[in-house]
């Protein structure tokens, strides 16, 4: 009952940040619930709980999607998904908390000093293969996609609606190959299912809070609940605490 409550709580706040910037349900979520769960079970219920928040991003949004993009980085990220989940699955739980600690943190600071790759063809197809090969084993599928399309010359609307499409379809495409692999099972579906409404309520807050603050301020906000996020993963890897 408490593994419950606290993942409830900790989707609460990956879908508040998720309402904010359009992705980062992950980055919060799979470092904090592999705390209170094993990393891999974390991993599952991130990609079901938090479907519902990237889609209610990209439906309530009326701004342009970049299709053709879109759509390239969705196939080359299917193509990365069986090797990435193949070596997370090598690493012990602990050895995989400390990755995925480093990659928050990693991912975060990229985000934050908007690290952009080229706007050509070859640059999306090589975010889709590196967020397909991070998605199913990490959840870290998001930071290589948002990347590619700071990149682009989208919009700030445009790119934040861009940004949960792709992922919300990632999202089902990585819960796929983990479940062909035989990595789900009921009680985590259960799980997961439980923490819907949570992911809901702390979308609708994000949108509404962060669009009152500026965006330096919520920007702040954001990258520090990720990069403590990912420490606090790193710790619980090396067993300092939990």
């Amino acid at each position: 009952m408490l593994e419950f409550v606290l993942a409830t709580i900790i989707c609460v706040g990956a879908g508040v940040i998720t309402g904010a910037t359009g992705f980062g349900f992950g980055l919060v979520a799979v470092p904090l619930l592999g705390v209170v769960i094993d990393p891999r079970a974390a991993v599952v219920i991130s990609l079901v709980a938090g479907l519902p928040g990237a889609a209610w991003v990209m439906l309530r949004s009326k701004a342009p999607i970049a299709g053709r993009q879109s759509l390239v980085m969705v196939i080359t990220a299917a193509v990365g998904m069986p090797a990435g989940l193949w070596a997370a699955w090598q690493l012990s739980t602990d050895a995989l908390s400390v990755t995925i600690g480093i990659l928050v943190i990693v991912s975060t600071i990229a985000v934050a000093m908007g690290l952009r790759f080229a706007a050509r063809d070859r640059s999306y197809v090589t975010a889709g293969l590196l967020s397909g090969f991070l998605a199913p084993g990490t959840g870290m599928g998001g930071p290589p996609i948002v990347i590619a399309i700071q990149g682009s010359g989208f919009g700030a609307a445009s790119a934040r609606r861009t940004s949960a499409a792709v992922l919300s379809i990632q999202s089902v495409l990585a819960f796929a190959v983990i479940a062909v692999a035989g990595g789900v099972n009921l009680p985590d579906l259960l799980f997961a299912s439980g923490a819907l409404p949570a992911t809901l309520v702390g979308t609708l807050i994000g949108s509404l809070v962060f669009a009152k603050m500026s965006e330096a301020r919520a920007r702040a906000v954001v990258l520090v609940v990720l990069l403590a996020s990912g420490l606090g993963a790193i710790a619980h890897g090396f067993g300092l605490y939990g």
